[in-house]
């Protein structure tokens, strides 16, 4: 399509919602539309200043991202003007060291032919490039531009980013960028040492297909030498400098040759926490993982080894949750920091008290709140609690928290909590329209219901107005992307909890499912032995899910959809293929289909097996799959992809389309060229959700389509 011809389908689309808006307005229904839900802002964690001073967090509203800061107590302010939906993503977010500049780079992920994401089909190539703009106001440049990858500030000021296989430094924020040295395979994890003479980096030599391993390694400034840190035949990644720059720590992860996706991780070689010497290269393991649970690596946001006040913090499974433990620098017995059946999520540390404050879903399983505990022991003191979401947060120098703070039916906030419990909101008011939206969202509620095999399964259920409610209502059940993730009782995209919401507020009722192989419960509940490609023995959770809606009286059984994103892709297209009978349609956004192509994309080849076992691996994913029980779907399906998916092979979308189209089932497709895996457009978002609410209506039999349809 041309520019101008997309130009006008923009318009058209604008022209279609702002209709609707005026529809609902009219007629006094409380009816979300969908230019509501997809105008909501949605905001990034947010980073401070090494002085504290000033807070930076991203703002996406309709496509456009933008930087913000705030220096309390002075009102927050937009700092970038970025005014167009391209489909470019923010992020690296951090402060120069004497907070005069924030830095960020700014652009879409590289694919495997090093193309650059391009959703607007542009002429010239899109490229990632690193921009900085002054933290007090001015004019936003970029200033280097290629395709950046780990970038960090020595304490001198100087920037390093690593490029590929090269590490550049340059002055900042002045100066030319003059390359330091170049290694084998790739370079990540710059970390400059406290003094900044040196610069510890991770050397990943993967990419040469002899096999999956890295190193550490140290750049001394000075001489221009490389000397790598008790090299072995592990992953070696996450280097952390000790206060006074003599040592240094990381973790060190086994990876197994005859390893693929759906490897039992249960158990594994056990990982270890390594502590060497910079300057000699010499090194000792000082702890290893017991054998049986938590011997296989389950990491932490915000880095899963930290050092702090001598001793070193780091999350372990050792009882079959992610717990945080800590160990002398020297080696010697962990000590528990955060007992109890929950899980530690993201983390950072409080080095001038000896702190660490976390995010878990302690006390409440379904929801992340902070804590804080000393790296010494003793009991953790809980920072915040209730029916909001904290997970993403940063720490200022004097002790005090910045968090993300989201909800399920009120706009997010960044806030700081001071050490007193007091708490400040930085980020500006929403408006009036934004409340009024939200204050139409209806709060889900924790439910839960037993598999077939009786493993008990938690969901989230939004249930229509009571005025909406008869004895005849549709309903939709989501699954969420990510095998290993979780859906969070807040709002926090548009295709997902908008979509809720919007067709919430048309009478259907929404059953969000946190089916087996999701993070929050336990080892066990995201290690199941038969899940994905090895059984997907978690679709019985969807059969389930639809057991649970037939209970409620006012929900139609004959007019249940389902629909999911990546991995709760692959959930559609199994619920589908083998439950027709449940389920009368279904979407699948950015899924997968077959597990084969996902595993092979994985490896780069052919599982490295003998073949009579890569057979038996290959034949159980694919039973394992969608794409091998067609021959029992009936539903009609709507297929949502991006042909610049980095995550989630077209392959099988397109198989599956062709397969059932020959058996006369209605497969419908809705193609976006150049978008990615997580739909970055703005443009393609209102596209998207336009046509899934079209396909449930028109599949479901409620008709109700026609309330937008007459504004056109």
């Amino acid at each position: 399509m041309s520019r101008l011809g997309t130009a006008m389908a923009v318009a058209g689309i604008e022209l279609f919602l702002s209709l609707g808006v005026a529809s609902a307005q009219e007629t006094g229904s409380e009816r979300l539309t969908l230019d509501d839900v997809l105008g909501l802002s949605v905001k990034s964690s947010p980073v401070a200043s090494l002085s504290g001073e000033t807070i930076a967090w991203v703002v996406e509203e309709r496509g456009r991202r933008n930087v913000w800061v705030a220096s309390p107590p002075s009102a927050a302010r937009q700092l970038t003007s970025f005014e167009e939906d391209d489909g470019m993503l923010i992020s690296r977010l951090t402060f120069s060291p004497d907070g005069a500049w924030v830095v960020f780079q700014r652009g879409g992920r590289v694919n495997s032919k090093g193309e650059v994401y391009n959703p607007r089909q542009l002429p010239d190539p899109a490229e990632n490039a690193l921009w900085r703009v002054p933290a007090r106001g001015g004019m936003a440049e970029p200033f280097e531009r290629g395709n950046v990858g780990s970038v960090a500030f020595g304490s001198d000021g100087r920037l390093f980013f690593a490029r590929g296989a090269e590490v550049w430094e340059r002055p900042f924020p002045e100066g030319e960028a003059k390359r330091l040295f170049t290694i084998r395979g790739s370079a990540s994890s710059l970390a400059p040492s406290p003094d900044g003479g040196k610069l510890a980096f991770v050397s990943d030599r993967s990419h040469y297909g002899r096999g999956t391993y890295s190193f550490v390694g140290v750049f001394d400034l000075a001489d221009r030498s490389v000397r790598y840190v008790f090299p072995n035949v592990e992953m070696d990644r996450e280097p952390r400098w000790s206060p006074d720059g003599s040592r240094i720590a990381f973790v060190r992860v086994p990876v197994e040759p005859k390893s693929y996706r759906f490897t039992d991780y249960r158990n594994a070689v056990p990982w270890s926490i390594v502590v060497g010497d910079p300057e000699t290269g010499e090194g000792e393991v000082i702890w290893t993982a017991d054998e049986g649970d938590g011997s296989a690596f389950h990491g932490t946001r915000g880095g899963s080894l930290h050092w702090v006040s001598g001793r070193l913090v780091f999350p372990w499974e050792k009882t079959g949750w992610s717990l945080l433990y800590s160990i002398p620098a020297r080696g010697g017995e962990p000590r528990l920091l955060t007992p109890g059946e929950h899980e530690v999520s993201s983390v950072a540390v409080d080095a001038s008290r000896g702190d660490v404050v976390y995010s878990s879903n302690f006390g409440d399983v379904e929801r992340w709140h902070l804590f804080r505990v000393s790296a010494e022991g003793g009991a953790p003191t809980q920072l915040t609690s209730g029916a909001s979401v904290e997970q993403d947060f940063s720490l200022l120098p004097n002790g005090d928290v910045v968090f993300l703070e989201e909800h399920s039916d009120a706009p997010s906030r960044i806030v700081v909590l001071g050490s007193a419990g007091e708490r400040t909101t930085v980020s500006p008011p929403p408006s009036a329209a934004t409340e009024a939206v939200f204050a139409r969202f209806e709060a889900p509620e924790v439910v839960s219901f037993a598999a077939p095999d009786g493993l008990r399964i938690y969901a989230h259920l939004y249930r229509p107005p009571g005025r909406l409610r008869s004895s005849a209502q549709p309903a939709f059940v989501y699954a969420h992307g990510g095998c290993h993730s979780k859906s969070d009782p807040v709002f926090r995209s548009h295709f997902r909890e908008g979509l809720f919401q919007y067709l919430v507020s048309r009478g259907y009722f929404v059953l969000v499912v946190n089916f087996r192989s999701g993070t929050g419960r336990g080892l066990a509940f995201r290690e199941p032995p038969r899940y994905g490609g090895r059984g997907a023995e978690e679709i019985q959770d969807l059969v389930a899910a639809a057991s649970y809606l037939a209970s409620i009286p006012e929900v139609d059984t004959s007019a249940i959809a389902i629909g999911g994103w990546s991995c709760g892709g692959h959930m559609v297209t199994n619920a589908l293929a083998r439950h027709s009978a449940l389920y009368a349609a279904g979407v699948s956004y950015a899924g997968v289909g077959d597990w084969r192509v996902e595993m092979e994309m994985d490896s780069g080849d052919v599982l490295p097996f003998r073949i009579s076992r890569r057979m038996e691996l290959e034949d159980l994913a694919f039973e394992s799959s969608g794409v091998s029980h067609m021959d029992t779907w009936t539903s009609p399906v709507l297929f949502v992809h991006g042909d610049n998916d980095l995550q989630a092979a077209m392959w099988p979308t397109i198989e599956m389309t062709h397969l059932l189209r020959r058996k006369g089932v209605p497969a419908e497709t809705l193609i976006f060229p150049g978008e990615d895996h997580g739909f970055f457009l703005q443009e393609n978002r209102v596209r998207m959700l336009s046509r899934v609410w079209e396909f449930l209506e028109r599949h479901l039999g409620q008709g109700a389509v026609s309330d937008e349809r007459s504004a056109r």
